[in-house]
C-alpha cells in the first residue's frame, strides 16, 4: 500500500522531469473537466463522523500491484500518479491497494482501506473480484467503482467504468444503420463474450425494426473457420449488406480473409466491428479495407500516451486511462463537497465527465454510458468516420 498526496506527489515529478525537456505538463489535464455542478445530498449516517471531519477526502484505489497482472497494475498506478498531480487539490488523498490480483486479496484490500477513512473505492480490475470488495463496501455505503466490463458483476454500491462491448455494439449497428445498411450478420466466438454480442446485436436490430440476416457463434478453439463463412452463404436468398465481427488478432484477419475470398467480399459488405480491432494494427490489413468500427475517440488517448512514455519509458496499457479518468473525477469533485462528493447523484450527474476515453456518465443502474467515435480503415490507415458525440443529454449510444 502507498498514499499519495499531491505535496508529496509533485517533488518526485518535477525531479523525473527535469530530464524531460519535452514533457508538456499541459497534457492532458485541459481534457478532463466536469460537465456541470453537481447535485449534492447529505451523508449517509453510517459515514463515520470522524471521517466526515476530516482535512483530507481519502480514496482508495485498488489494482493488482504483484501476481500475474503486476505489470498492469502498476502501469494503471503510474496513470493514477499523473491524475493526482494534474487535478488533485491539498485536500485529496489517494490510498493504492494491492489486490494480488485474487478475490480473497482484493477484499482484504477493501477492508484496510475503509478502516483508513476511505470514502470511495476504484477498482478493482477484474470483474470475479468485484463481488467480495462490494460485500465489504455496502455495509458502509461506500460506492465502488471497478475498472471491469463484466455487466453481470454490478450489484448495489457498484458501478462498472469498463468500454462495455454492449455500447459498442450499439453504437456501430445503428450508425451502419443510418448509413443506409439493413441486412446484418453477426459472427463472434462462443462464450459468454459472443452471447452478450449475439444479445445486444438482436435487441439494437429489433429497436431498429429488424433481425438479424445470420447470428453466428463458433467454437474459438477451432482453428479451422470455413464452416463459420460456409453458414454465412447457407441461404442464397438471404443477402448481407453488414457482417460483425466481433474479433481480434489473427482470428479477426482470418475470417476476413476468408470471407473476401469467398464471395463475402468488403467491396460488397461492410465489415463491422468493435473497439477489439482498435488494438490491431489493422490499418494495412487489405481484407478489412473500408471496415466501420466502434471505440473511444483517440485524441487525447495520443497525447497521454506520449507524455506517459516520456515518464515512464514504456507503452501505456489501454487500461491506465480508466485510471487516469477516475481518479481524475475523484480529485475533482472532492473540491465541490468534502463533506459528502461522492453521493450517488453527484456520480450520476446527468451531464456526465469527460476524459481521456472521451465523454462518459455513470448512471444509476451502475452501468456506463460513453461516446464512442467510429474509426474507418481506409488506404492503410484508421480515419474517424463518424466523431464521438461532444453531449451525453440526451442519452446516447
Amino acid at each position: 500500500m502507498y498514499i499519495l498526496k499531491k505535496s508529496v506527489f509533485c517533488c518526485f515529478l518535477l525531479m523525473s522531469l527535469a530530464g524531460c525537456q519535452a514533457f508538456d505538463r499541459s497534457v492532458p489535464s485541459k481534457s478532463y473537466p466536469t460537465r456541470s455542478q453537481p447535485v449534492l445530498t447529505p451523508a449517509p449516517k453510517s459515514v463515520n463522523q470522524q471521517v466526515l471531519n476530516s482535512p483530507t477526502v481519502k480514496v482508495a484505489l485498488l489494482l493488482p500491484l504483484s501476481g500475474k497482472n503486476m505489470a498492469l497494475g502498476q502501469a494503471m498506478g503510474h496513470a493514477a500518479e499523473l491524475a493526482v498531480f494534474d487535478h488533485a487539490g491539498p485536500e485529496f488523498e489517494l490510498i493504492i491497494k494491492n489486490t494480488g490480483g485474487t478475490p480473497t486479496s482484493a477484499a482484504q484490500a477493501a477492508s484496510e482501506a475503509i478502516r483508513e477513512g476511505a470514502r470511495l473505492i476504484l477498482g478493482p480490475v477484474f470483474g470475479s473480484e468485484v463481488l467480495p470488495v462490494s460485500l465489504i463496501a455496502n455495509p458502509t455505503n461506500i460506492h465502488v467503482i471497478s475498472f471491469s466490463t463484466d455487466s453481470s458483476a454490478v450489484t448495489k454500491g457498484v458501478h462498472i467504468i469498463g468500454n462495455l462491448p454492449s455500447l459498442q455494439v450499439n453504437r456501430i449497428l445503428t450508425y451502419a444503420y443510418s448509413q443506409g445498411l439493413r441486412n446484418f450478420a453477426v459472427v463472434a466466438p462462443a462464450g459468454p463474450y459472443g452471447r452478450l454480442i449475439v444479445e445486444t446485436a438482436k435487441n439494437t436490430l429489433a429497436n431498429l425494426k429488424l433481425i438479424p440476416v445470420n447470428q453466428i457463434l463458433y467454437d474459438p478453439q477451432n482453428r479451422d473457420l470455413m464452416p463459420v463463412i460456409n453458414q454465412l452463404k447457407s441461404d442464397p436468398t438471404k443477402s448481407i449488406d453488414a457482417l460483425l465481427l466481433a474479433e481480434e488478432g489473427q482470428k479477426l484477419r482470418s475470417l476476413a480473409f476468408l470471407a473476401n475470398s469467398h464471395e463475402l467480399d468488403s467491396k460488397k459488405i461492410r465489415y463491422l466491428g468493435t473497439s477489439l480491432w482498435a488494438n490491431e494494427n489493422i490499418g494495412r490489413e487489405q481484407s478489412l479495407e473500408g471496415g466501420w468500427y466502434a471505440a473511444p475517440p483517440t485524441e487525447q488517448w495520443d497525447q497521454f500516451q506520449v507524455r506517459y512514455r516520456q515518464l515512464y519509458k514504456n507503452d501505456p496499457p489501454r487500461l491506465t486511462a480508466l485510471a487516469y479518468d477516475m481518479v481524475a473525477m475523484a480529485a475533482l469533485l472532492s473540491k465541490k463537497n468534502m463533506n459528502d462528493p461522492f453521493a450517488l447523484p453527484t456520480l450520476t450527474q446527468r451531464n456526465g465527465f469527460e476524459g481521456i476515453d472521451g465523454i462518459f456518465r455513470l448512471t444509476p443502474n451502475g452501468l456506463v454510458e460513453r461516446g464512442l467515435a467510429i474509426f474507418e480503415v481506409q488506404s492503410g490507415q484508421i480515419v474517424i468516420r463518424d466523431p464521438a458525440p461532444q453531449s451525453l443529454d440526451p442519452l446516447i449510444n
